[in-house]
């Protein structure tokens, strides 16, 4: 009878961890999508509520663990910029966690296929944003961020989102070190024009950064002076994205001005 006893539980234990990991991919594309509608509402405490979510799925075995703390680095991504002004030192904190989660998980061997150039792309981001709020941060992290975006377009030069996180480092780079205003320019439209194209491939694979692509051509634009093409570029960006404070309060004030200059006489 023990025996029996025991061998039932094994069998219960299997069917368990077997439903466990056939639910695990679901559970990881429920919180993406919370985490993409946090994200479209401006909604901090969704944002929040979708990390903590990933953050347990990463714990759990099996490839969806590594796209489950890469979608983590993503919450931390939007809620570093969500915090930025009004919480400049927990902006940082979701900084640095998803920066360091991203170090961590790159190093990992055999990873999903098309996540490294991925993961390499947002720790480059995830790094910029620490610069930014901490300018002195540059001297350790600036050749670390350029390592990674070099890397991740190494691995995928056409990836939309690679494009996109390359162009902001161009744009955010003085001339003098690296920065490219022109090429900047090019990648970002390259990225929207990638973004216009359905993607297929893995369930779990990152469609995120659309929205940002606009709003960044609109911003190389606006940099040359273009506002006609800046402003196609910033409401594609309000259209896709319209609780952006970065399109409401940067862009869309910028291009008022820009559009004045132009229409002096």
């Amino acid at each position: 009878m023990t025996r029996l006893l025991t061998l039932l539980a094994l069998v219960l234990a299997l069917l368990a961890s077997t439903q466990l990991a056939s639910a695990q991919p679901d559970r990881v594309l429920d919180a993406r999508q919370a985490l993409t509608d946090g994200v479209l509402a401006g909604d901090a405490d969704a944002i929040l509520g979708a990390r903590a979510t990933l953050a347990l799925a990463a714990e759990a075995d099996g490839p969806e663990a590594a796209w489950a703390t890469y979608y983590g680095a993503l919450a931390d991504y939007r809620l570093a910029y969500t915090f930025w002004s009004a919480d400049a030192d927990r902006a940082a904190q979701h900084a640095a966690s998803g920066a360091d989660a991203l170090a961590d998980l790159r190093r990992q061997r055999g990873l999903p296929d098309g996540l490294a150039p991925e993961a390499a792309a947002l720790q480059s981001a995830l790094l910029g944003a620490q610069m930014g709020l901490d300018p002195s941060q540059a001297m350790s992290l600036g050749s670390v961020s350029t390592a990674a975006i070099e890397e991740a377009a190494r691995l995928d030069a056409d990836n939309p989102r690679v494009q996109l996180i390359h162009a902001q480092t161009l744009l955010n780079t003085p001339e003098e070190w690296g920065g490219d205003p022109d090429r900047a320019l090019a990648l970002l439209q390259a990225s929207t024009a990638g973004f216009d194209v359905s993607e297929a491939g893995d369930a779990l694979a990152p469609t995120w950064g659309a929205g940002d692509a606009y709003a960044w051509l609109g911003m190389a634009h606006l940099m040359r002076g273009e506002a006609a093409e800046a402003r196609v570029a910033i409401e594609a960006a309000e259209r896709l994205t319209p609780n952006s404070e970065f399109v409401q309060f940067k862009l869309k004030p910028w291009l008022g001005s820009v559009e004045g200059e132009t229409q002096a006489p």
